[in-house]
């Protein structure tokens, strides 16, 4: 179980996309794995805070992992499967980073959800989840990052972009 609401975090990409596309909201992605302690720590220390709660309410919510999905409706084959299927979109949408946690804001594509097996959208805003040593997560950069990935996909729909 995920720190703070949990039943508000998808764990499938098909689900997040179509709760986004039906209330018209961006996807927040969190890549993630089971075993990462800096996921636990952000998860139960940040994005529980209250600015943070705020910022990411505005989003749909996913957290993808890259080694395998924790779900009892799912084999262990079938959970390794989707883990290296979030990998393999990680490395996409990252640009080839594989920092976890790493954090993708999508403006999804209203049409179909993937093309040639990732997602299809926009990548609008992205931020890495690591702390370095002896120091704490940069909860202000964080939430300035949430904002301005809404700010860019308004800005892109006024513009035509949002497609």
């Amino acid at each position: 179980k995920r720190s703070g609401e949990p039943e508000s975090w998808y764990k499938d990409y098909d689900d997040a996309w179509k709760d986004a596309v039906k209330n018209n909201k961006l996807i927040f992605i969190d890549f993630t794995g089971q075993k990462c302690t800096n996921c636990r720590y952000n998860e139960g220390s940040v994005f529980t805070l209250p600015q943070v709660k705020i910022e990411l309410n505005k989003f749909v919510k996913v957290a993808l992992y890259t080694d395998a999905v924790p779900s009892p409706k799912l084999t262990m084959a079938e959970a390794n499967a989707q883990g290296e299927r979030n990998f393999r979109w990680q490395t996409v949408l990252a640009d080839q980073d594989i920092t976890l946690p790493y954090y993708i804001i999508f403006q999804p594509a209203r049409d179909q959800a993937f093309e040639k097996d990732v997602p299809k959208g926009t990548v609008v805003g992205r931020a890495k989840g690591t702390i370095k040593a002896g120091e704490e997560f940069d909860v202000a950069r964080f939430v300035s990052v949430l904002q301005a990935s809404q700010t860019k996909a308004t800005a892109q729909l006024r513009l035509g972009g949002g497609k």
